[in-house]
C-alpha cells in the first residue's frame, strides 16, 4: 500500500543508479494495478488505515493457518466498521478482498511478467508493504529457484531488517540502511557469479548462518546521484 498519486522514490532512485552503471532495469509499481481492481477510493482509504490493515489483506497465503489471522476481524473490528463506513461498502467485502482477490491478484503479478529474465528481483518496503511483498517473493522463488530475491526499505531496517531474514529463508539478501552505495554493488556481484564479497550494509546467509557488516559511514554523495 502507497498512494497512487505519489510513485516509489526508492524504487526511482536505486533504478537510475542502476542503469547509470549500465545494468539493465525494470521497476513494476503493483500497487497502482491493485488499486485499479478493488478500487482507487478504496485503495487509498486503505492506505490511510492503521493497525496494519494492508498486511492482513494479504496475510491469507502465508498466514492462512495461524489462529491470529482469523482472530484479526476480531480484535480490529473497530477498524473494520470504520473503513467499511467510510468507504461505502461491507464488511464481509473487505473480507472477499482478504480470502480471494488479494490472493488472486498476488498470483496475477506472478504470472503476468515472465520473472525467469531476471537475476534479481529486488522488493523495497514501507508500512502496510510486507505481507504482500514477502508472498510474491516466496511465489517467485518457488516457481523461479535460481532468481535472487533481495529486500530493503524502511521496514528492513536494522533489527527488523534481520529479524526478516530469519524468518523468511526465501529472501536471499537484505539491503539495512541506505542502499544507494550497497544496493548496486551487490547486483554487480550477483551479475558477475561472484557472491563471495557481499558490501556491506548487506545481510547473507552463509553456511546455514546470518552475517551483517553494517555501513561505516552514511551515504553523502547526493549530487552524484542521478535523477529517480
Amino acid at each position: 500500500f502507497s498512494y497512487s498519486k505519489f510513485p516509489s522514490i526508492q524504487l526511482g532512485t536505486l533504478s537510475s543508479l542502476l542503469k547509470a552503471q549500465g545494468i539493465g532495469t525494470q521497476t513494476y509499481h503493483f500497487n497502482l494495478q491493485f488499486a485499479h481492481k478493488i478500487g482507487v477510493p478504496l485503495y487509498e482509504i486503505l492506505c490511510e488505515k492503521r493497525g496494519l490493515f494492508g498486511e492482513w489483506l494479504f496475510s491469507a497465503l502465508l498466514f492462512r493457518n495461524n489462529p491470529k489471522h482469523r482472530e484479526y476481524p476480531i480484535v480490529f473490528k473497530p477498524i473494520f466498521e470504520d473503513t467499511a463506513r467510510e468507504a461505502g461498502c461491507s464488511i464481509s467485502h473487505l473480507e472477499e478482498i482478504a480470502r480471494s482477490i488479494a490472493p488472486q491478484f498476488l498470483t496475477w503479478c506472478l504470472t503476468s511478467v515472465d520473472w525467469s529474465q531476471f537475476e534479481v528481483v529486488g522488493f523495497t518496503s514501507t508500512f502496510d508493504q510486507n505481507v504482500a511483498s514477502l508472498s510474491l517473493a516466496k511465489l517467485i522463488k518457488d516457481v523461479y529457484p535460481d532468481v535472487r530475491i533481495v529486500f530493503g526499505g524502511a521496514n528492513f531496517d536494522g533489527e527488523m531488517g534481520l529479524e526478516h531474514f530469519r524468518a523468511f529463508p526465501w529472501i536471499d539478501y537484505v539491503v539495512i540502511g541506505e542502499g544507494e552505495q550497497t544496493f548496486p554493488p551487490l547486483v554487480q556481484r550477483i551479475l558477475l557469479n561472484d557472491e563471495t564479497d557481499i558490501p556491506p550494509g548487506v545481510a547473507f546467509r552463509r553456511e546455514g548462518q546470518i552475517n551483517f557488516t553494517p555501513q561505516e559511514t552514511l551515504f553523502t554523495k547526493f549530487s552524484e546521484t542521478p535523477p529517480p
